[in-house]
């Protein structure tokens, strides 16, 4: 599913006198299909950075990135974000959920972009309202919050829980999730991994899911820690 080799990306350096210092120097990562990845590190190690670079997001300056079977770094600029809205699902830490839309329109958001993901959908026999209150189901949110257009005040479990319904619409073939139990207590954590992995059995997506919490790796196909393919002399993780 995802494939990296020497990938290489800095940030631009404040210092017109000093080189910039890599914050990824990959040599080899790979993703296989349908599988979950728990890949750990310490804040600042570059997790975020890399997941964006998988995501289409940010350009690496050098290396060969493939993701189902497409070589996006020969991708233009919206060329990359098609292919992002058609193939990824993305949960961000900070769940990123739009106040101005009830939570049933926040979870079928991405069909507006992508015509593969909406294709998914009515192919399967449903509405894109129907796939989204079964997602949420699946999430087990009460049904009283479909239709609420206060999404910011839903807790932060509610909220999660929403972002990941959105991610999975249309089945993408790849989910990434960065730190999205962030918020949550160990057994919080546990009892919404179950939800997704159920999921994700059903959709046969495979999941990058990234952590500095180790205490969850025991629960994935394969863990990993970013330390151990990521050779950057200096990693300075930049928020995106």
């Amino acid at each position: 599913m995802v494939s990296l080799s020497d990938v290489r990306f800095s940030w631009a350096s404040q210092s017109t006198q000093e080189p910039a210092q890599p914050t990824l120097d990959i040599e080899s990562f790979n993703l296989r299909r349908g599988e979950r990845l728990f890949l750990y590190g310490p804040s600042g190690s570059g997790k975020s950075t890399l997941l964006s670079v998988i995501a289409a997001i940010l350009k690496p300056q050098s290396g060969t990135i493939r993701v189902n079977n497409t070589d996006i770094q020969q991708l233009s600029g919206v060329a990359s974000d098609q292919f992002r809205a058609d193939n990824i699902g993305l949960v961000f830490q900070q769940f990123n959920l739009l106040p101005f839309m009830s939570v049933v329109d926040n979870v079928t958001l991405p069909c507006r972009f992508s015509s593969v993901k909406r294709n998914a959908v009515v192919s399967s026999g449903g509405s894109l309202r129907s796939e989204a209150i079964r997602l949420l189901e699946a999430m087990r949110l009460p049904d009283s919050l479909f239709n609420s257009r206060k999404t910011m005040q839903l807790s932060v479990g509610q909220q999660q829980r929403v972002a990941v319904a959105r991610a999975l619409m249309g089945q993408p073939p790849l989910l990434i999730a960065d730190e999205p139990t962030s918020s949550l207590d160990t057994q919080a954590r546990v009892a919404f991994l179950d939800l997704l992995f159920a999921e994700l059995d059903r959709s046969q997506s495979s999941l990058l899911f990234v952590s500095h919490d180790e205490s969850l790796k025991h629960l994935f196909d394969r863990s990993l820690s970013l330390a151990e393919i990521n050779h950057a002399s200096l990693s300075v993780e930049t928020a995106y």
